[in-house]
């Protein structure tokens, strides 16, 4: 391995992307962004099908269609309504003028998603058992490092389940 491979220039791509963008956006636009995925997919499973049952009193299509428009439906207004609530937050942190704190943070948080990002990737392709795919992953030097790391979130994410 010498030198910087194709996969670690992107690598490094990705986590630079996700750092300007953490600061450009700031942390309470980011944070509600991931929450508003979060607690949208999770109240979109918890209502689509009731909402779905009461749907298909009215409309003529089948379960499956009514279904997926019901979770679709209900994750986008979940989704904006989050969104909204981070914006309220973020013009309030404006007013006090804590921008440089909202913009700091989201630059760490943009690293910490640029970094997990780059780790799923290295270990998709860790998964692949095609010759070239492998010796492009074995070739990085990003890629031997977030690969070092796997067994300790591996023991991090059993501690939390158990």
């Amino acid at each position: 391995m010498n030198g910087l491979s194709l996969l670690d220039i992107f690598i490094s791509l990705i986590i630079l992307y996700f750092l300007v963008s953490g600061y450009r956006n700031g942390f309470i636009s980011q944070t509600a962004t991931i929450v508003g995925i979060i607690v949208s997919v999770y109240v979109a499973f918890k209502f689509y099908l009731p909402l779905a049952d009461f749907a298909a009193n009215y409309f003529d299509f089948s379960p499956a269609v009514i279904q997926f428009i019901s979770f679709s439906l209900i994750f986008i207004i979940i989704n904006v309504a989050v969104h909204m609530l981070g914006e309220s937050l973020q013009a309030a942190l404006e007013k006090f003028y804590l921008e440089p704190v909202d913009r700091a943070g989201g630059f760490i948080l943009g690293a910490v998603k640029g970094v997990l990002l780059a780790y799923i990737l290295v270990l998709v392709l860790n998964e692949i058992p095609i010759t070239e795919v492998e010796t492009f992953v074995e070739n990085s030097h990003l890629a031997e490092r977030f690969t070092e790391l796997t067994p300790i979130f591996q023991d991090i994410i059993g501690d939390i389940l158990d």
